[in-house]
C-alpha cells in the first residue's frame, strides 16, 4: 500500500477484492514532466505488441491509441474486450472525426460494450500485463498508472471487467453513426 500511496484509492475492491500483496511487483508510472505524453506512447506501443486487449475505461483513448486498436482489429492482430462508460461514448460522439475509427473498429469484429454509469478506474489488459489507471479527471493527472504482471492482479482485472461488461449492453457500428 506504501508503493501504491493514493492509487489504491482507484482499485474497485468492493465487489471483486483483491490482497494487496499481490501488487507487490507493480510499478507506479508518471510521465516524464519533459514529455508529458511519454505514458500515452507507451500504452501505444503495448497495443501494437499486443495480440489480446481487454479494456474498461471511463476516458476516451488518445488519438494514437484509438488508431492502434482500430487497426489491430482492422489487420485480425488484435482480439477485444471492451467496456466503455456512457460519458465516454457521449464524449466520441460529440468528436464527428472520431466516430469513424470506432465504427470500423467494431466493423472488423472489436467486441464493445457500453456501461451505463461511471467507473473508478480505467482497467487495461494486454495479454499478461494489466494496467491501471485514473478514469476521473478531477482526481489529477491521468496518465499515472499501476502496471503489473501478477497472474493474481491479471485474473482480478478479468474479474472487474467481466463484472461491467455483464452490466452493459453490446454496441454495433451504428451507434456511431
Amino acid at each position: 500500500i506504501r508503493k501504491l500511496g493514493d492509487l489504491v484509492a482507484w482499485l474497485p475492491t468492493n465487489t471483486v477484492p483483491i490482497d494487496f500483496r499481490h501488487f507487490a511487483d507493480a510499478t507506479v508510472k508518471r510521465p516524464d514532466p519533459a514529455e508529458p505524453t511519454s505514458t500515452a506512447s507507451y500504452l501505444t506501443d503495448l497495443l501494437r505488441k499486443s495480440s489480446e486487449f481487454r479494456c474498461l475505461a471511463g476516458v476516451a483513448p488518445p488519438l494514437a491509441f484509438e488508431e492502434a486498436m482500430r487497426d489491430g482489429v482492422v489487420h485480425g492482430d488484435l482480439k477485444t474486450e471492451h467496456v466503455i462508460t456512457d460519458q465516454e461514448y457521449r464524449y466520441l460522439l460529440g468528436n464527428e472525426s472520431r466516430l469513424s475509427r470506432w465504427q470500423e473498429y467494431i466493423e472488423a469484429g472489436a467486441n464493445l460494450y457500453l456501461y451505463d454509469g461511471s467507473v473508478p478506474c480505467n482497467v487495461l489488459v494486454f495479454d499478461d500485463t494489466v494496467i491501471i489507471g485514473n478514469s476521473q479527471a478531477e482526481i489529477g493527472d491521468l496518465f499515472v498508472e499501476i502496471e503489473s504482471t501478477n497472474e493474481a492482479v491479471r485474473a482480478w482485472a478479468h474479474d472487474v471487467i467481466r463484472e461491467y461488461k455483464e452490466e452493459a449492453k453490446r454496441l454495433d457500428s451504428a451507434a456511431f453513426r
